[in-house]
């Protein structure tokens, strides 16, 4: 059974009812689950829900793939980790998970600009605190592919050059 408190901001779930698979999208104020279905949100009952097993390993074959239809997809060049910009719904979340909403959408921003061996991203994560700027700069320090990475927008922002083999 799934519990209400797991579930994040864009965690693939699936509708028991019906089998249809989305994103979960939050909660409403009368505890019903708000999940996005191919561009529309269905409401529901948690006790409607169920995460969905997903594979460990992906061959290199799958990735391929996978990620073969790229060129016909357009490719975002910044992201900004505003909680605004990234979910519509916060109501109720914890400092602590919306951080990591923010930091997991970074990380596959950053990932997916790898894969397209794109030259340069904008991550924008506002001054605030320094809290997120400081775990943008820790993520970044992960990826051998990152080469420079600057200040900008006065402070609210960071420019990255990813440079590839």
């Amino acid at each position: 059974m799934v519990r209400l408190e797991d579930l994040w901001y864009g965690d693939e779930v699936e509708l028991i009812k019906s089998g249809r698979k989305g994103t979960y999208a939050g909660k409403t104020e009368k505890k019903k689950v708000r999940v996005e279905v191919e561009g529309k949100i269905i409401l529901t009952s948690i006790s409607n829900l169920q995460v969905p097993h997903k594979k460990k390993d992906i061959s290199e074959q799958e990735k391929e793939k996978n990620t073969s239809n790229f060129s016909s997809v357009p490719i975002p060049k910044e992201i900004d980790l505003h909680m605004e910009k990234l979910a519509t719904d916060v109501q109720g979340m914890r400092p602590e998970r919306i951080h990591d909403f923010q930091i997991s959408a970074c990380r596959n921003f950053i990932e997916n600009a790898i894969d397209r061996k794109l030259p340069f991203i904008k991550i924008i994560h506002g001054k605030g605190t320094g809290n997120l700027k400081a775990s943008v700069m820790h993520l970044l320090s992960l990826y051998d592919e990152v080469h420079i990475h600057t200040p900008a927008h006065a402070g609210g922002a960071t420019d990255v050059w990813l440079v590839y083999k």
